[in-house]
């Protein structure tokens, strides 16, 4: 849940600064379906990450709904200034993660990748 927490906050952080700050976009991987008892709009995109972890703010995540599609556009990362602080979130290494708010619970509808049109998996939390 904590984790979940920290997410929420570094979704609503980034979402907080300009477009132009943000630039290399990455390509999703996958996504996390919300915990039980989690706000149900809420998932985790998952996307190749940091070696050593990534701070609070630092992804854009956006999507375009359906009532059967969520298309995830390329995620958007910007540098952190010298000025800034960073919660560092942390890292396994190979992935990050940070939440995508939908305006409706995910449910049973199908998320595919804006860039190509791949499917993406939807992994249970």
């Amino acid at each position: 849940m904590l984790l979940v927490a920290v997410v929420a906050v570094a979704s609503w952080v980034a979402q907080r600064k300009s477009i132009e700050e943000y630039s290399a976009p990455i390509t999703p991987s996958y996504v996390v379906a919300p915990e039980r008892g989690a706000d149900p709009r809420t998932v985790i995109v998952v996307f190749p990450g940091h070696e050593s972890g990534y701070c609070v703010g630092q992804f854009l995540i956006t999507a375009a709904e359906s009532p059967t599609r969520v298309v995830v556009n390329q995620v958007k990362a910007r540098t952190i200034g010298k000025d800034e602080g960073c919660a560092d979130v942390g890292s396994d290494g190979v992935t990050a993660g940070d939440a995508l708010q939908l305006q409706a619970p995910l449910g049973n509808r199908t998320v595919t990748r804006a860039q190509d049109g791949k499917q993406l998996e939807v992994r249970q939390s």
